[in-house]
C-alpha cells in the first residue's frame, strides 16, 4: 500500500481541477462570449433569440477583472523572487493566474497593475498578505460575475473565483 499524504492528494485534485478548467474554458474567448449571438428561446421552441445586454460592460468588466489578477501575479511573483522558501507552495498561484490570465486575455494581458508588486522580506508576513490579497481577489471577482450582463461571462468569472477559493483552502488548509 503506498503512503500519500492528504496534501499530496489535494494539490493533485487541484491540479486535475485547474486542467479540467483549462479545458472547459479553452476553446471560449471573448468572441464566443458575445452576449448579442443568438440563444435558444425560453419556450423550447427550437427559434432563437437575440440577447440585449451590452456587449460593451462585459468587455469593460472583463478587461477590469485582468486588472486584478495581473496585480496579483506580480504581487506572486515578487514573494516567490523574494523568499526562495515560498516558491513552491506559491508556484499553483502563480500557474493559476497565468491560466486564467491566458482565458480572459488571450492576446495578453496589455492592463496596468493597479498597485505596486512588493514583499517586505518577512516570509511569514508576505506570505499572510498575499493571502489576505487573493481572498479580496476572489471576492472582487465573485461581485463582477454578479455584475456581468452575459450568461456565460458570468459562469467564467465564477469559475474563475471558484478556483481562486480552491487554491486560498489549500493555501490555508480550509475547507473551500
Amino acid at each position: 500500500m503506498s503512503e500519500h499524504s492528504p496534501t499530496a492528494t489535494r494539490r493533485g485534485l487541484l491540479t486535475v481541477g485547474i486542467g479540467v478548467l483549462g479545458v472547459s474554458v479553452s476553446g471560449c474567448d471573448l468572441q464566443d462570449l458575445d452576449p448579442r449571438a443568438p440563444l435558444p428561446a425560453p419556450d423550447g421552441s427550437g427559434a432563437t433569440t437575440t440577447a440585449s445586454p451590452d456587449p460593451d460592460s462585459d468587455v469593460a468588466l472583463v478587461r477590469e477583472v485582468v486588472a486584478l489578477i495581473v496585480a496579483r501575479s506580480l504581487r506572486v511573483d515578487a514573494v516567490r523572487r523574494r523568499h526562495s522558501g515560498l516558491r513552491r507552495e506559491l508556484r499553483g498561484l502563480a500557474q493559476m493566474h497565468a491560466a486564467h490570465l491566458a482565458v480572459l486575455a488571450p492576446d495578453g494581458a496589455d492592463a496596468e497593475p493597479s498597485e505596486l508588486a512588493t514583499a517586505t522580506g518577512k516570509p511569514a508576513r508576505d506570505r499572510r498578505r498575499l493571502v489576505q490579497a487573493e481572498r479580496t481577489l476572489q471576492q472582487q471577482i465573485a461581485r463582477a460575475a454578479e455584475r456581468a450582463d452575459a450568461g456565460q461571462v458570468a459562469k467564467l468569472l465564477a469559475s474563475v473565483s471558484a478556483s481562486i477559493a480552491q487554491h486560498l483552502a489549500d493555501l490555508t488548509g480550509t475547507a473551500a
